[in-house]
């Protein structure tokens, strides 16, 4: 529903403060656990290459130095990434992964977006989820292509009618005029069923 009735245009957009207290992830200890990701993963390639060089040793006398220095080679850089990764580790304990929001630089602060409205609006989507849920039941018994019901409830909502209120019968009534004729059954079924729920026929 959200996507074609545009219902998040009643969101309020800016922006505005923390809470001087509002705990978030300290942007040093984001950076370094980056760069530990990193080093991670390079490491993993580092240690897979050599395992392939012991895994698959060089037999002809004449590619023998060659294999040795590219099995040197390997062990080395292996080493030099575990050393990095040794040194991060010992980094990023020293730092705290959460800092109060008035704690971070001027570079580092952010906004956050008003949430004065997000209450009323997801109320919104839950009640229009709840109500389509409820007529796709309706018009399940009837319709035949049973997986094409949200799109056929979508097209109903989007269409063009006449909604006759009678106020005193707390009735809708549809005069059928500007619904193709094909959805003119549907439309009837769902505004039969809700006429029914309120105890008339």
């Amino acid at each position: 529903m959200m996507k074609h009735f545009a219902i998040d245009t009643l969101s309020e957009y800016g922006v505005e403060d923390f809470h001087a207290t509002q705990t978030v992830i300290n942007p040093s200890w984001r950076r370094i656990n980056k760069e530990l990701t990193s080093l991670n993963r390079k490491l993993k390639t580092r240690r897979a290459n050599y395992t392939k060089l012991i895994l698959a040793p060089e037999l002809d006398e004449k590619k023998m130095a060659k294999w040795i220095s590219a099995k040197a080679t390997a062990l080395e850089e292996v080493e030099q990434y575990e050393h990095s990764v040794a040194n991060i580790k010992i980094e990023l304990k020293e730092k705290k992964k959460h800092i109060y929001w008035k704690d971070l630089s001027k570079e580092d602060k952010f906004m956050n977006l008003p949430s004065s409205l997000k209450c009323f609006t997801d109320t919104i989507k839950m009640i229009a989820y709840r109500a389509e849920t409820s007529m796709m039941g309706v018009v399940r018994e009837k319709y035949v292509r049973k997986d094409n019901i949200r799109d056929l409830l979508v097209t109903l909502f989007k269409s063009d009618a006449d909604l006759i209120p009678d106020e005193e019968r707390e009735t809708l009534t549809d005069d059928g005029q500007l619904i193709l004729p094909k959805r003119k059954f549907y439309c009837r079924l769902t505004l039969d069923s809700k006429n029914t729920q309120n105890g008339l026929k």
